[in-house]
């Protein structure tokens, strides 16, 4: 070709894409009478496998999950005499995906006391994927995970930390890939705002915007609103209706309720939120029943069950029964039952 040929050229620049989006969830799943099933499971001379409920990361593939715990023991045959002997807590991830493979990456782990991730030999998570799995799962291979994961042996020796009311929690950090999708324009996606309705109603508790009603509590005052209060409950929906004081003076006594524990209180109503649990959960389920706040009285419930002891559980037991826990009543009951047994 000719110089002036080249010349004629017209050069074009084009570009194209492939994109693939992700699709995340950390699933945990609670396991009670973990003691007993271990102890019935060692004697047996084949391993026992527990299976989770479904679950899914809401894949355009409409994917489905589950876990598979496992109690095994080293094959007594081994090559590696060292651990023939041992026990082991296996886990793995299985696939409900029929004739289909699906890109994945997964992180396993046990929950303990604290709520802390802990990884395979009690390694603890750093917020890295260091220790993550990529792989595709198909029809030929439909689960996978780790045959060793814990050792029972060490794990018994820790459950104090890992055993709450007997009940062993693990999880995986799942993260499911749809097929590539080939474009020759770049996909940006626009995210979502992170800003939530009860961010706003949190604003108007906090800058006492147009409040029409005051609550007293021993000492202290809160400014409210009447609106918000008799969505949320049915017992401040009669105070504000036909002829009632509360209604006439705008004005509320809450009496026999500690003001930071109210403030919780009104802290839920305003965001269904309630922090510090620890210190005030016995009160605010008093309040919550008194009220019929039942989103907080199911909170207060959970968290007490998660605390029960030998040394507690009469008192909340008494506790749950006087303020009609009843979930927490037979949670309790079981719990000290349990106890006896042993």
């Amino acid at each position: 070709m000719s110089n002036d040929a080249e010349q004629n050229l017209i050069y074009q620049e084009k570009e194209g894409y492939s994109h693939s989006e992700a699709h995340s969830i950390i699933y945990t799943w609670k396991i009670d009478q973990i003691s007993s099933f271990i102890e019935s499971t060692r004697r047996e001379k084949k391993p026992v496998d527990i299976y989770s409920p479904k679950f899914s990361t809401g894949a355009k593939i409409r994917d489905s999950w589950y876990l598979k715990l496992r109690i095994r023991k080293d094959n007594p045959k081994s090559k590696n005499k060292s651990s023939s002997s041992q026990e082991w807590v296996s886990i793995y991830l299985c696939s409900n995906n029929e004739n289909r493979e699906v890109r994945t990456k997964y992180l396993f782990f046990l929950l303990n006391k604290k709520k802390e991730k802990i990884l395979d030999n009690f390694l603890p998570y750093n917020q890295s994927w260091d220790r993550c799995i990529n792989t595709f799962f198909s029809s030929s291979k439909r689960e996978f995970g780790f045959p060793r994961f814990v050792k029972i042996d060490r794990l018994l020796e820790e459950k104090d930390k890992f055993f709450q009311n007997d009940t062993l929690t693990v999880g995986v950090h799942l993260i499911v890939y749809d097929d590539y999708v080939a474009t020759n324009h770049p996909i940006n996606k626009l995210k979502a705002s992170t800003h939530k309705l009860s961010n706003d109603f949190r604003d108007l508790l906090v800058d006492k915007k147009k409040c029409d009603v005051k609550i007293q509590v021993g000492r202290k005052i809160f400014d409210a609103h009447k609106l918000v209060l008799i969505t949320r409950s049915c017992v401040f929906d009669a105070m504000f209706s036909h002829d009632m004081k509360e209604n006439k003076k705008n004005e509320i006594t809450i009496p026999h309720v500690d003001p930071d524990v109210f403030k919780k209180v009104l802290d839920y109503i305003y965001t269904n939120k309630v922090n510090d649990l620890d210190t005030s959960a016995e009160e605010l389920l008093e309040v919550s029943d008194k009220y019929q706040l039942l989103g907080l009285k199911e909170i207060c419930e959970e968290h007490l069950s998660e605390t029960l002891s030998v040394e507690n559980s009469i008192r909340i037991l008494i506790l749950a029964d006087l303020y009609n826990a009843n979930r927490l009543v037979e949670f309790a009951k079981h719990y000290i039952v349990n106890k006896l047994a042993n």
